[in-house]
């Protein structure tokens, strides 16, 4: 099995640098690549950089990618010479579409490159820490070959699956289409019970619980849907008793046909 001995990381944004600090931390050696030369300085006292790229890839085994798109990505990796990336592997764990990735994949393989798609499940300051996740895409032989490097960046990172597109799917599905709804709701939610008189010391400790609630929910939700199990009734009083709810704090001028679709549907909600 390959042994990954260095690492580059091309890209020293915030996410990148965050990468490049955690893994020197925990002894890796690592070293940081960025087009422009500013944040290479900040990173340039206590980590080691290079301003040429060529030469910086030819000493490592593993490529972590953290650009800004695939076109960033491709046009990077594609400056070096097919020979200098011969036998390398590359994480790219830039964001971008289940098309992008599939795109971006028949690249490596014409020019020898282990190839891993993934996303970052995580805020720059997560880097590096236990409940971490990084999802990655891919050969599960290569990626038992970083499994190691990976989860010293997050410490629950696992292997998706062997579809390339599957971490972009994971992080539109959940980080996009989940997580920020949920950030958008949790916005309103204090929006409106503030607009009721209620002060933020009262709403800090209705944080928790609701998470937890959630996380049992959906933890049951997940089970059932794995079973095919479509007993489900108290997920639909629970849903429809919180639409009711919901519905009792909505200003006034609410349309009375939007009104009157909540009530009758609660009953017959599809899980």
């Amino acid at each position: 099995m390959k042994t990954v001995r260095r690492t580059i990381v091309p890209g020293c944004g915030l996410m990148g640098s965050a990468i490049i600090r955690e893994l020197h931390r925990k002894g890796q050696s690592v070293v940081a690549w960025n087009r422009s030369h500013a944040p290479l300085e900040a990173l340039s006292e206590r980590h080691p950089t290079d301003t040429d790229l060529e030469f910086a890839v030819d000493g490592c085994d593993a490529i972590i990618v953290v650009l800004s798109s695939y076109s960033a990505a491709r046009s990077v990796l594609g400056s070096l010479k097919a020979a200098s990336l011969a036998g390398k592997t590359v994480i790219n764990l830039t964001s971008g579409s289940a098309e992008k990735a599939a795109e971006m994949c028949t690249w490596p393989a014409s020019v020898g490159i282990d190839y891993l798609d993934g996303s970052i499940w995580a805020l720059p300051s997560m880097i590096g820490g236990s409940t971490t996740v990084i999802s990655c895409a891919g050969p599960e032989n290569v990626w038992e070959q970083v499994e190691s490097l990976m989860k010293a960046v997050g410490g629950a990172s696992f292997h998706a699956g062997e579809a390339i597109e599957i971490g972009n799917v994971h992080e539109a599905c959940f980080l996009g289409a989940f997580y920020m709804t949920a950030q958008h709701c949790f916005i309103e939610s204090v929006a409106r019970a503030r607009q009721s008189g209620i002060d933020f010391q009262t709403i800090a400790p209705a944080v928790a619980p609701s998470i937890d609630l959630l996380g049992t929910s959906l933890d049951d939700l997940v089970r059932k849907l794995m079973q095919n199990d479509e007993t489900a009734d108290e997920t639909r009083w629970t849903y429809g008793t919180m639409q009711r709810k919901h519905i009792e704090i909505q200003p006034a001028t609410m349309a009375p046909r939007v009104r009157s679709l909540i009530f009758s549907s609660s009953s017959s909600i599809p899980l």
